[in-house]
């Protein structure tokens, strides 16, 4: 068998419940001086304040989790708050130093064969939290567990099946979706269960909370809105499909998107609609929206990120990020909004233009990012967490280079019809399987070759490292890689 080597009708019901929570004071965002949680806050905005000057981003440090995180998938984001990084990888939690990468401690979850990729720590109360998915024999289980800020166990909560999405907390409590069609209220300081609210159908939104409501959609097409104290419905809006996006929450409008195609903007107070605005119909929304002031961003599994105005659902601009898709949330800053992909890269693009200002690679499929004090931090596929600030006092002029190479089949015949791929640069191989591809950023660069033949479609990988115009080989996939410097 060959394989490729490489060198180098919708519908829209509102149903509203008396005996809810009314709207009080406008939560914003909390939390302004950490990350504590998945898209920052209970009310998932993923803004932080500030400019990022674009020009001078620098990788300050980079820190292998541990080898066994080499190559899987690690789409966790991190938490961070006081200086320290809490970060999940496979079965384990760790906390780092924010100032050099350095593994404070690690705590080894029970091992399980499966696992979903929404397990962002959260850190709060003197607490760290974190949740763990597994399939057994007899089926799905899902634990919480709490940590003091040290890494001690300090108790753990088996729900009756896998927990959907990222859990989120307000006001020591923690509220989360399972795969038995309940949404769940858990005490953060004892993890005993509050209360539980019966779902037609399971989700894998993260719930968002603001104003006293829990908000959540669901596999049944319904978006929730449930009382944070009691339970109870407040009321429920249907979409035309399912709704496995997480929820944001802004100046009074929930913002999440569905599987029928459409970006919805509602009332969060009453569920009725504000506005909705119909995406590319071959794409899905599994992620969660990002908002600044009159402006939401949310992105697509096909790789595009969108920009709408908040109020009136109008858009902005649009922009196709990436080879494979985007399966992380952005998150924005006064200038810049940043988004990773499966690819191997984080980009940040002007929040005004959607023009590309900063990437960086990371060699495999890269986390939603967490912003904390001039810093982003992301996690990657290829096993590393990654830390970049634009605290240099001068700017970074990095020189392309070019990354040489060939694809031939396994018996080291020439494959000429190879496309070859790096982030959003494609080129193809020539009648003697050569290539030739420009590299415009630096990191952990991850090179992909696609070929189709009467007898198959094959496949090749590899990552090199380019660091102030040199490149070495790191790790390859599927055979070997020959990369030359001109």
């Amino acid at each position: 068998m060959k394989k490729i080597l490489l060198f180098a009708a919708i519908l829209g019901t509102i149903f509203a419940f008396n005996g809810c929570a009314r709207e009080g004071k406008q939560e914003s965002g909390d939390f302004d001086e950490g990350w504590n949680m998945f898209q920052k806050n209970p009310a998932h905005t993923g803004y932080a304040p500030g400019n990022m000057r674009s020009i001078n981003i620098i990788l300050e440090w980079k820190t292998a989790l541990n080898k066994d995180v080499v190559g899987g998938n690690v789409y966790y984001s991190p938490a961070i708050e006081g200086n320290v990084i809490y970060i999940r990888a496979k079965d384990h939690l760790y906390a780092l130093d924010i100032h050099n990468g350095n593994i404070l401690w690690g705590h080894e979850l029970e091992r399980t064969k499966l696992e979903g990729r929404f397990a962002t720590p959260i850190v709060m109360d003197e607490r760290v939290y974190t949740k763990r998915d597994g399939k057994g024999v007899e089926g799905w289980t899902g634990c919480l567990y709490a940590f003091n800020l040290e890494g001690k166990l300090k108790w753990k909560y088996i729900a009756p099946s896998f927990i959907g999405g990222n859990p989120t907390v307000k006001n020591g409590i923690i509220y989360f979706v399972s795969g038995d069609n309940n949404l769940y209220a858990v005490d953060g300081n004892e993890g005993v269960q509050l209360w539980k609210y019966r779902m037609e159908q399971g989700s894998y939104s993260s719930p968002a909370i603001a104003d006293g409501k829990v908000y959540a959609g669901g596999q049944d097409h319904f978006f929730y809105a449930i009382d944070a104290k009691n339970g109870r419905l407040c009321w429920k809006y249907k979409t035309g499909y399912a709704v496995n996006s997480s929820p944001s929450v802004y100046k009074g409008i929930v913002y999440f998107g569905s599987f029928d195609r459409y970006f919805y903007a509602l009332d969060a107070n009453n569920g009725k609609v504000k506005w909705k605005f119909r995406f590319d119909p071959e794409e899905k929304i599994h992620d969660c929206p990002a908002i600044r002031e009159n402006t939401v961003f949310f992105s697509s599994d096909q790789g595009t990120l969108y920009s709408l105005d908040a109020q009136t659902g109008k858009l902005r601009w649009k922009r196709k990020i990436g080879s494979e898709g985007l399966l992380s949330s952005p998150v924005v800053t006064d200038n810049l909004v940043f988004v990773g992909t499966s690819d191997g890269f984080v980009y940040g693009l002007d929040i005004e233009t959607g023009d590309f200002k900063w990437s960086y690679g990371t060699g495999g499929g890269t986390s939603s990012a967490a912003l904390y004090k001039g810093r982003i931090v992301v996690a990657s596929g290829y096993g590393y967490i990654y830390l970049f600030s634009d605290q240099s006092k001068s700017p970074k002029v990095v020189a392309p280079c070019t990354i040489k190479g060939k694809v031939v089949d396994s018996e080291d015949r020439p494959i000429n019809n190879a496309t070859i791929t790096i982030g959003r640069i494609t080129t193809f191989a020539d009648k003697d399987g050569n290539y030739e591809i420009s590299v415009p950023v630096e990191g952990d660069i991850l090179i992909r070759a696609h070929a189709k033949a009467k007898d198959g479609n094959y496949k090749g990988s590899a990552v090199v490292e380019v660091t102030e115009g040199k490149i070495f080989i790191k790790n390859i996939m599927t055979s070997f890689i020959e990369a030359l410097h001109p």
